[in-house]
């Protein structure tokens, strides 16, 4: 599961923070969300998915993420599949913005 948490502010910079399996990550705005879990240690395969997935182009749905808490629009990848709560972390957006966090 990410939670985004809260924005803080640096200038005109936007700083998001992600909580996800207990860490909380502070990014840049725009970052890929699948990139910037992958770099703090939070594990979104499992099994043969660890070897065997699309590295991020969001075609085969294993980087799934359970987003809680206010979410931008669905994209067409996400209208695609029935939950509104799961997207895949290459394309999960910033609930503030419709910038995408990933």
């Amino acid at each position: 599961m990410c939670q985004y948490t809260t924005k803080r502010q640096f200038g005109n910079l936007k700083m998001p923070k992600v909580l996800a399996q207990g860490k909380t990550i502070e990014c840049v705005s725009k970052s890929n969300l699948r990139t910037i879990l992958l770099q703090n240690g939070i594990e979104l395969y499992n099994d043969g998915a660890k070897l065997i997935n699309c590295r991020g182009i969001g075609s085969c749905g294993t980087c799934a993420v359970k987003v809680e808490g206010e979410v931008s629009a669905a994209n067409w990848r996400d209208r695609a599949r029935r939950s509104r709560s799961v997207r895949l972390s290459a394309f999960a957006s910033s609930p503030f913005s419709y910038n995408r966090l990933a």
